[in-house]
């Protein structure tokens, strides 16, 4: 479905009701990204290419040095879920999603999904009582991978093409009042080098079993 087309229909669909950013991977063209969640969050592509996989859906290609997509307001709830998909480059070590100025001690708010050393995937979140929490999982470079990032009231969970994988204790949420950003953090720290693809954020903690649902349903778009 197109973004621009019957929108507001779209809006009160029950699919979309706990959604605050939703990127379908149907531009294939232009600077601008559709959010198709109620909230319209666009981003705005500065310098990330389009790339169309063979089942048709378009990605969007980080070349790891300052390639990054810049939302508008996206609310940062105090429950939340990420979710998207991967394709990162040999050895790379950069942020796929963030608040933008999000980069650890002292700012410690926000939350982020990054890679915090070679093959090792990171989620990181404030906590409502001081401090970062973290947790992490070893991924396999250059292949496509379904990352869910769910922070409840109390903990983060990290799953990896539907398995959860890891967790850790999180109280509450300190958000970042700054944009939110795919592929670089502000002043271009941490670029990442890669694909990326289908990001959503959900203003709910999803279900444990929906990931690995959401994965079997869409991983023949990627070839798996």
């Amino acid at each position: 479905m197109s973004p621009s087309l019957n929108v507001q229909s779209y809006d009160k669909l029950t699919i979309n009701a706990n959604k605050v950013l939703d990127l379908p991977g149907i531009e294939g063209a232009g600077s601008i990204i559709h959010d198709v969640s109620k909230y319209h969050n666009n981003g705005t592509i500065n310098l990330p290419t389009w790339t169309q996989l063979g089942s048709g859906l378009w990605v969007l290609d980080f070349d790891g040095s300052d390639d990054y997509v810049d939302m508008e307001t996206v609310i940062e709830p105090t429950v939340r879920t990420l979710e998207l998909w991967f394709n990162a480059d040999n050895g790379n070590t950069g942020v796929l999603e963030a608040s933008s100025n999000f980069n650890g001690a002292p700012n410690e708010k926000g939350r982020g999904l990054r890679f915090s050393g070679v093959g090792t995937l990171e989620i990181a979140a404030a906590s409502g009582i001081g401090g970062r929490e973290y947790c992490n999982a070893v991924v396999t470079y250059s292949v496509w991978h379904h990352a869910v990032f769910i922070h409840d009231a109390t903990d983060i969970y990290l799953f990896i093409d539907g398995v959860q994988v890891a967790t850790a204790g999180c109280v509450g949420y300190t958000p970042n009042t700054t944009n939110f950003r795919l592929g670089l953090l502000s002043g271009g720290a941490l670029p990442y080098a890669g694909y990326m693809a289908l990001e959503r954020i959900y203003e709910v903690a999803i279900d444990s079993t929906d990931p690995m649902a959401h994965y079997q349903k869409e991983k023949s778009l990627f070839g798996l």
